[in-house]
Order: C-alpha cells, then sequence, then structure tokens
C-alpha cells in the first residue's frame, strides 16, 4: 500500500512587514475618522482616498493568499487522499447500527408480546378468584369472601426481562424528531418567514412589490 504525502513550503512571514501593514492600515484608519467633506474638492479627495485605500485591500488580500493558498491546496490533497476510507468505515458503521437497532428492536417487541400474554394470564386468574369471593359473599361467607379478595390483590404478572444484554461500550438513546403532515395547522409562532425570497423578491422589483408585513428599504451603498 503506498500513501501519498504533501509538502508545504511556506515563505515565512516576516513580522517587520506585518507590523508596517498594520501600522499603514492603523494611519489609514486615523484619517478616514478624521475626514469631513464639506464641498465637492472634498468629495473627490474622499473619493480618490477610497481608491487608494481598495488598492491596498486588493494588495493585502494578495499577499495573504500567496501564504495561505499552498496551505488549502495541501489540506485538500489530504482530505481527499483519506475522504474515501472514511466513507467507506462511515457506511459500515451505519450499517452495523442498523442491523444492532434491528434486532434490539425485535427483541423488545418479543418481550412486550410476552408482557402483554402474561398480564393477560393475571388478569384471567384475578377475575376467575374474585368471582369466586363474590359467591363466596354472596353465600354468607364473609372471611372466605375476604380472603379471596386479598389473593386476588396479590396476584400480578412476572416482568418479562429484555434478553438483549447490556455490551461494554454501547448505549442506545432515543433521537426524537418529525415530520410535517398538514403546513395549514401549524400555529403562527412555529412558521419562520421565507427571507430569502422575500429578500429576492424585493431586489428584482426595486422594492416596488407589495407583501403584506414587509417593508421595503432602499440603502444607498458606494463602490470603488
Amino acid at each position: 500500500m503506498t500513501t501519498a504525502t504533501a509538502e508545504i513550503i511556506v515563505a515565512p512571514v516576516k513580522s517587520t512587514c506585518a507590523d508596517h501593514a498594520t501600522q499603514e492600515a492603523q494611519l489609514i484608519l486615523d484619517h478616514a475618522k478624521a475626514i469631513v467633506i464639506r464641498d465637492q474638492v472634498g468629495y473627490e479627495e474622499a473619493a480618490i482616498a477610497l481608491k487608494q485605500l481598495k488598492a491596498r485591500m486588493s494588495t493585502l488580500e494578495d499577499e495573504r493568499t500567496k501564504i495561505t493558498k499552498p496551505m488549502d491546496a495541501a489540506k485538500k490533497a489530504v482530505m481527499d487522499l483519506f475522504r474515501r476510507p472514511q466513507d467507506f468505515l462511515i457506511e459500515a458503521e451505519r450499517i452495523m447500527k442498523n442491523a444492532m437497532i434491528t434486532y434490539s428492536n425485535e427483541q423488545e417487541r418479543i418481550r412486550k408480546a410476552e408482557q402483554a400474554r402474561q398480564d393477560e394470564i393475571a388478569r384471567k386468574e384475578r377475575e376467575r378468584i374474585e368471582t369466586q369471593a363474590s359467591k363466596a359473599e354472596a353465600a354468607g361467607k364473609t372471611e372466605k369472601a375476604e380472603a379471596l379478595q386479598e389473593k386476588a390483590q396479590m396476584i400480578a404478572a412476572p416482568v418479562v426481562e429484555s434478553t438483549v444484554e447490556k455490551t461494554s461500550g454501547i448505549s442506545y438513546r432515543t433521537v426524537y424528531e418529525f415530520e410535517i403532515v398538514d403546513v395549514e395547522q401549524i400555529p403562527r409562532e412555529w412558521m419562520v418567514p421565507d427571507l430569502k425570497a422575500i429578500g429576492g423578491a424585493v431586489r428584482s422589483t426595486q422594492g416596488k412589490i407589495n407583501i403584506p408585513g414587509v417593508k421595503a428599504i432602499a440603502r444607498k451603498t458606494i463602490a470603488a
């Protein structure tokens, strides 16, 4: 069996370069905070500064990706290398768990059926003795009737234990899920607006669509 290896060669990030970029960005931020546009000249100067800022952001992003791109590619290669065997193991796990759950469920069904049978036997026996007690009471045999009633109350079906023994490291838990059977009957507080559809409708109609309960907002942005 052969294994693939990925060698990552990344140029170290010089702290001086990072420090310089941080200082430069801090100066730009301070300048942006101090900007007050009072006339067209100031507006045009701000536009030039904005374009320079965007250019610096692009350069900084290029410098970042020079380092992270090889790392991302190497990570993808490693993930691809192990994905197929992991998928096989995940599928094997699913099959094994399903087989164990199927067996456990069947044994539980058998246990419940046997418990119901034992309960029915005990019920019939109680009824039989209670009938005897009623006849004894009707015949004036009070003490015998009371004794039979006590005997009837003592009759209980034996508890049928599960035949699936606990195994070390294996445990079961119940997961509760749901499915929608009638969406029209779901109370309003459980409904969630379709934000993606609403946003698409508002954008495609430039806010002119009328959706009850929804207010379209036009917000100006600037691109440089």
